[in-house]
């Protein structure tokens, strides 16, 4: 169904750095004829923290649409696009690049890894009010969405690993040697594969995803809890 046919508020999450884009966007929204909710991450950190409701965002809602910038600090919007299209979950979220690069290289490595379109960012202003409001028409009144309660498919047969079984055997492999980008003092090892009721983990760990493997394979750094 499309998003007007569900009544309730559509959740945006716009994961931008630059200030004046980010004003830009809350004022081509501004006079929309839907009730939305606009949510603002600076990086492509705070964007995964924000998706996976981990620590101020633990409350957070499930994006309908996801406004995203390649050019972030800490981890670029490439990053973060591989990772959510490697979730079961979340990769079902539609995607839209919305960047300053028109790097043919950026482009066709952004559909590569799935995006569900990719725009350059006008310079002028009424243009990019316009591709905002473009954009926000054509996922609200347009596109046939999934409905936001339909669990995720998990593989079969490995039903309690965050990773398909085609990806690692299902072992505990710490990689000590490699350095975390999330840069936490409190990471205390690397692994390439999680599953929940492997004894190897902590029940009170909690975990977050590392780009330290590249962006075809990310990895989950296990943090303590102290």
């Amino acid at each position: 169904m499309t998003f007007v046919q569900q009544h309730r508020p559509f959740e945006i999450l716009l994961a931008e750095d630059n200030p004046g884009d980010v004003r830009l966007t809350r004022e081509a929204l501004r006079d929309s004829s839907i009730l939305y909710h606009l949510h603002v991450v600076p990086d492509g950190v705070v964007a995964m923290a924000f998706l996976h409701h981990e620590d101020a965002y633990a409350g957070a809602p499930r994006p309908d649409l996801i406004l995203l910038d390649l050019n972030m600090p800490r981890m670029d919007g490439r990053h973060v696009l591989a990772l959510i299209k490697n979730d079961a979950d979340l990769r079902r979220i539609p995607v839209v690049v919305l960047t300053s690069s028109q790097n043919e290289t950026d482009i066709q490595s952004a559909y590569e890894l799935q995006a569900n379109c990719y725009i350059t960012k006008p310079n002028d202003f009424d243009k990019f009010i316009g591709v905002v409001k473009e954009v926000e028409e054509f996922w609200t009144t347009t596109a046939e969405l999934p409905s936001p309660s339909k669990p995720a498919t998990k593989p079969p047969d490995h039903p309690d690993c965050s990773r398909p079984a085609t990806s690692a055997p299902p072992d505990l492999i710490p990689i000590a040697d490699q350095p975390c980008l999330a840069q936490d003092e409190s990471v205390t090892a690397c692994y390439g594969w999680i599953c929940s009721h492997n004894p190897g983990i902590p029940a009170s760990a909690s975990r977050k995803t590392c780009m330290a493997g590249g962006s075809s394979a990310p990895h989950i750094v296990l943090y303590t809890t102290e």
